[in-house]
C-alpha cells in the first residue's frame, strides 16, 4: 500500500483507515471543491460517507513514510502511535532513523528512538540518524519529520578523521546543530584520550564549527591551553587555505620556520601547494608542488624547488653559500585509459649538490649519489606486434 504511511501489513491498512475515520467527526456537508483539497491519497471505501462528512483542519505530511521492525509493531489506536521493536527503521524524504526501539506519533510526526538492554545488560541498537550526509549516533533521540527539528543526548559523529562528541545537541530546520559540552578530536576511542572540550558551539554542515570557550584536555585532565572561542573547518570538498609551519633550531643555520605556505585546489583534477622555509642566518627555500589525477586516465605530480644555503658568517673566510634547484616530474597513465598504449615519465633534473643540502632534502635524497630520468612509450597491435620507445 502506498500513501501517507507505507508498510506491508493488513493491520497497518486497518489502522490507517481507523485514523481517517477518526477525523470524520464533523457531519457538515461539503461541496466537491472542498473535497478536492482534502490531503488524502486513497479513498476510504464508502463514497457516501465521504460525501456527507468534512475533515477538520489537520496538518498532513505530503510524502510517504516507511516504517518497519524485525520483532514487532504495536499500534496504539487511542494515542495514534506505533511502537517498533528490534531493528526498527523509519524513512522519510531522504532521512532515515534506525534504532532498537522507535515510537512514532501519527499526530505530530514525532519519532523518539533509543537503544535497549539485552539479557546481559548490554545496551544495543543505539539510534542512528542520517540525512543525506554523515550518520549521527546517539544514546537517545527525538526528531520531528515535519519540522525537521530534533533533540539528542550523547551524540557522536565522524567526518573523515575528525570525531565530534556532544552531551546534548539540538537540530534546527536549517540543519544547523547547537551542541553543549562537546569534544572535538581525531581520537577514535569511545572515551577520547585527548580532545578540545567545547562548552557550547554551532555546527554548520559542510562549512564550519564555531564554538564558545574551548580548552585542551588529556583524558579528564585540562591543560593550560584555552581560547575564548574557536573555529574549525567542516567542509567535504577541497578548499584553499594557509599551511601552518613547523619551527625549530638548526646548529649551522639558526632558528627556522619550515613548511609555511598556501594550498589551492584547481578544478576537479589539480591542486597546488606552495611552501617556504626561512632561517635566521639567511638560508631559505621555496617549493611548489602540483598534483593532478583524473580517474581511469592519468595521475602525476610536478615538484619544483629552489634553495639558498648560507653556512657561517659572511665576514669570515669559512663562509659558504650554495644555490640549488631541482625539478621532479612523475606521470603515470592508467591502464584502463588506452589498453594498447602506455606512457610514463620520471624526470629528475637539477644541481648535483641539491641532495646534500640540509633544508629541503628527504632522508632518501641524503643517501643518494646519483639520479636518473626516463620517458617511455609503448604500443601493441592485436597482441601480435609491440613497439617500445
Amino acid at each position: 500500500m502506498t500513501g501517507l504511511f507505507s508498510h506491508g501489513s493488513l493491520v497497518n491498512s486497518a489502522f490507517e483507515s481507523f485514523l481517517r475515520l477518526q477525523l470524520l467527526a464533523d457531519t457538515t456537508v461539503v461541496d466537491s471543491l472542498q473535497l478536492e483539497s482534502i490531503p488524502i491519497n486513497e479513498p476510504i471505501g464508502d463514497s457516501i460517507l465521504l460525501a456527507d462528512t468534512t475533515l477538520p483542519s489537520t496538518d498532513f505530511i505530503n510524502a510517504s513514510i516507511f516504517y518497519d521492525a524485525d520483532d514487532s509493531l504495536i499500534f496504539d489506536l487511542e494515542e495514534q502511535k506505533v511502537r517498533m521493536y528490534n531493528n526498527a527503521i523509519v524513512r522519510f524524504d531522504g532521512m532515515e532513523l534506525k534504532a532498537a526501539y522507535i515510537e512514532y506519533s501519527f499526530v505530530d510526526h514525532l519519532a523518539c528512538a533509543q537503544g535497549l538492554l539485552d539479557t546481559a545488560g548490554v545496551l544495543y541498537g543505539i539510534p542512528q540518524f542520517m540525512d543525506d550526509g554523515p550518520a549521527f549516533s546517539q544514546k537517545s533521540l527525538c526528531f520531528n519529520f515535519k519540522t525537521k527539528k530534533g533533540y539528542s543526548h550523547e551524540v557522536i559523529t565522524q567526518d573523515g578523521d575528525v570525531y565530534l562528541h556532544a552531551e546534548t545537541a539540538k537540530r534546527h530546520s536549517n540543519n544547523w546543530i547547537h551542541i553543549k559540552d562537546g569534544k572535538f578530536t581525531t581520537c577514535d576511542a569511545e572515551n577520547p584520550h585527548f580532545h578540545f572540550h567545547i562548552t557550547k558551539g554551532v555546527v554548520v554542515p559542510n562549512d564550519k564549527i564555531v564554538t564558545g570557550p574551548v580548552y585542551l584536555k588529556v583524558r579528564k585532565v585540562p591543560l593550560p591551553l584555552a581560547l575564548p572561542f574557536a573555529w574549525f573547518p567542516n567542509k567535504k570538498e577541497r578548499s584553499h587555505g594557509v599551511i601552518l609551519p613547523g619551527y625549530g633550531n638548526a646548529d649551522q643555520l639558526g632558528f627556522f620556520l619550515k613548511g609555511a605556505g598556501y594550498y589551492v585546489p584547481i578544478g576537479d583534477y589539480f591542486d597546488n601547494k606552495l611552501t617556504f622555509d626561512i632561517y635566521t642566518r639567511g638560508s631559505w627555500s621555496v617549493r611548489n608542488v602540483t598534483n593532478y589525477r583524473k580517474k581511469y586516465q592519468y595521475n602525476g605530480n610536478l615538484d619544483i624547488s629552489r634553495t639558498v644555503t648560507k653556512i657561517g658568517f659572511s665576514e669570515l673566510p669559512s663562509f659558504q653559500k650554495r644555490t640549488d634547484f631541482f625539478i621532479r616530474w612523475n606521470h603515470n597513465q592508467d591502464i584502463k585509459a588506452r589498453p594498447n598504449t602506455r606512457f610514463g615519465a620520471s624526470i629528475n633534473a637539477g644541481t648535483s649538490t641539491n641532495f646534500q643540502n640540509n633544508l629541503s632534502s628527504s632522508q632518501n635524497d641524503l643517501i643518494s649519489n646519483t639520479f636518473t630520468s626516463s620517458i617511455n612509450w609503448s604500443k601493441s597491435w592485436k597482441s601480435k606486434y609491440n613497439l617500445s620507445v
